[in-house]
């Protein structure tokens, strides 16, 4: 993958780039935020509920026999603790709905854990009791490195190419109902669903189709991908494919998206988070599994998943997306 930025736009990126990369967004929203904030509970998860945590920081490359994912279960009395894929891999009973989220651009492992389990609290809330849910968290390299921001924004998003693989290496063991990507995340999902289709041209290796249980419920977050990477014949063409629909939150608003130049694939290109995909007319019959909504009006000028997750108006919209009828074609 090659990032192009504009020579015209260099000095506006580095002159914005407090603007670009937003430091310690969930610590500064602290001093104002509500005690019933989602993002201050951390769990335990409900008691039929399952909630998993899949490392891959220190994984530095890709095994198609096994990429050596780092597995933890949620426990309500002993915590995390070490698990292995094959409980995850069960089939799982028809009460049961398995959703990963896959996290964007400056989390750590902590952040990741934290905004993690406030994805899982707040689509819970959204649940009939009797509804269980197997949340899975995807917690993978993207902590900023703060003294070099352009060029560890281009390491992260080449990062998310084997984070691709490695997310569809487990959707063809997991029967998974749903994968949920923000911001930089969304590379990797799109990534993946691509992959799933048979096609691997980075990776040297083809993960096939009909490994693939179930068409996904797919939700994209202010996707960093560009606006037409989900087009027929583009990077990630086939990936619609994959899914049995596909929403994408926008926002038309969104000043990190306004400068996706950084990371961008080829010159002039936009983020599909900020205007939607161009051009969906292109799309053809697929065109009846993507849904597309521009936030704007909620979330203003900020781009953190965490100013979603405190909407109760776009939290709504995502469980009846994940967990509802689907929306008619």
């Amino acid at each position: 993958m090659t990032f192009q930025v504009a020579k015209p736009a260099i000095l506006l990126l580095l002159l914005s780039w407090s603007m670009l990369v937003p430091r310690g967004a969930l610590a500064a929203d602290a001093e104002t935020r509500p005690e019933d904030d989602p993002l201050v509970y951390t769990g335990p998860a409900q008691a039929a509920d399952e909630v998993w945590l899949v490392n891959t920081r220190e994984i530095k490359k890709a095994s198609v026999q096994d990429p050596g994912l780092s597995l933890r279960r949620s426990t309500a009395t002993a915590g995390w603790k070490e698990a292995t894929i094959e409980p995850l891999a069960a089939k799982p009973d028809d009460a049961l709905r398995t959703v990963i989220y896959v996290h964007g651009y400056d989390f750590d492992a902590d952040k990741a854990e934290r905004v993690g389990w406030a994805m899982y609290h707040r689509l819970r809330e959204q649940l009939p009791a009797a509804q269980r849910l197997r949340f899975v968290v995807w917690s993978w390299p993207a902590t900023s490195l703060k003294y070099r921001y352009l060029r560890d924004l281009r390491d992260k998003a080449r990062r998310t190419k084997l984070e691709a693989f490695f997310l569809a290496w487990m959707l063809s063991r997991v029967d998974v109902d749903a994968v949920i990507g923000s911001a930089l995340g969304c590379r990797a999902v799109t990534g993946a669903l691509h992959l799933l289709a048979g096609d691997a041209p980075s990776l040297n290796t083809v993960v096939t189709a009909d490994a693939r249980r179930q068409k996904l419920r797919v939700v994209l977050i202010s996707p960093a991908i560009d606006d037409d990477w989900l087009l027929p014949g583009a990077y990630h063409g086939k990936a619609l494919s994959q899914v049995s629909h596909l929403l994408s939150v926008n926002n038309l608003a969104d000043p990190t998206l306004a400068n996706y130049a950084a990371i961008a694939t080829k010159q002039n290109a936009a983020a599909m988070g900020l205007s939607g995909l161009a051009t969906p007319n292109k799309l053809g019959e697929a065109a009846s599994r993507l849904d597309q909504v521009d936030v704007s009006e909620l979330i203003g000028k900020h781009h953190g998943v965490e100013n979603y997750l405190r909407s109760a108006a776009i939290v709504e919209r995502l469980a009846s997306f994940i967990f509802g009828p689907l929306p008619a074609n």
